[in-house]
C-alpha cells in the first residue's frame, strides 16, 4: 500500500511541487554566449518529455500546468507564439526521483537489553519511521530554429517532501518554477 502510494506521487515532476518554503530549489542556466537574442521575438513548441508514475490524467495536467506556465512567462517577456514563422522552438524534460528512507528507534523493552529493531514480540514494539520524498528535476530548452542546436537551457531542481500537496497546486508550482528557470530569457547582450 504504502509502495503504491510512492509510487503514485514519487516522480511529479519534476517537478519538484512543494509548499514549504524550507524546500531549496535550485537553478543552472547556460547558453551560447555568440548568439544575440534580441533578433529571437516568436516561438513554437517542440517535443516535451515528462516522466513520471502518475496516473494519465494527472501527467496531462502536469503537462499542461508546464506548457501554460512557460507560455505565461515567454509572452510576458513580450515573446509571441507563431509555429508558422519561428525564431526558437521551446521544449522542456522533466521527471522526478523518489527517495524513501525509514529508521527504528531503540528497543528499551527487550529484556536482553536495548537494541535497534524494526518489530518486537512485545506489546510495546518498537515503531517504523519512514520518510519518503521527491527530488523533481525540469529542464527547458530553447533550441534555434535554423541551425537546430540548442542555445539556452534551464535546469530547475526541487525537493519535495510533501508530493501530494505539490501535485494539487500543480499550476502554483509551476508558475513558480518556470519563473526562476526563466528569470535570466532571453539573456541581456554584453
Amino acid at each position: 500500500m504504502l509502495c503504491r502510494k510512492v509510487q503514485q506521487v514519487s516522480a511529479i515532476l519534476a517537478l519538484l511541487f512543494l509548499t514549504l518554503p524550507v524546500c531549496a530549489q535550485k537553478v543552472q542556466t547556460n547558453y551560447d554566449k555568440g548568439i544575440d537574442f534580441s533578433s529571437c521575438k516568436r516561438y513554437g513548441w517542440g517535443k516535451n518529455y515528462l516522466i513520471t508514475r502518475q496516473f494519465p490524467e494527472d501527467q496531462a495536467r502536469i503537462d499542461k500546468a508546464i506548457v501554460d506556465a512557460i507560455n505565461r512567462q515567454l509572452q510576458a517577456k513580450g515573446l509571441v507564439r507563431d509555429e508558422e514563422h519561428l525564431d526558437f522552438v521551446v521544449l522542456y524534460e522533466g521527471g522526478g526521483l523518489s527517495n524513501i528512507q525509514t529508521g527504528g528507534r531503540m528497543d528499551f523493552s527487550n529484556p536482553r537489553g536495548p537494541a535497534w529493531t524494526y518489530s518486537s514480540d512485545s506489546l510495546g514494539g518498537s515503531s517504523l519511521d519512514v520518510w519518503a520524498s521527491v527530488m523533481g528535476h525540469l529542464q527547458v530548452l530553447v533550441v534555434d530554429a535554423k541551425s537546430n542546436t540548442v542555445v539556452w537551457k534551464s535546469h530547475v531542481s526541487k525537493k519535495y517532501r510533501e508530493p501530494n500537496k505539490a501535485l494539487a497546486n500543480a499550476e502554483k508550482e509551476a508558475d513558480q518554477l518556470i519563473k526562476k528557470a526563466l528569470k535570466d530569457f532571453p539573456p541581456k547582450r554584453r
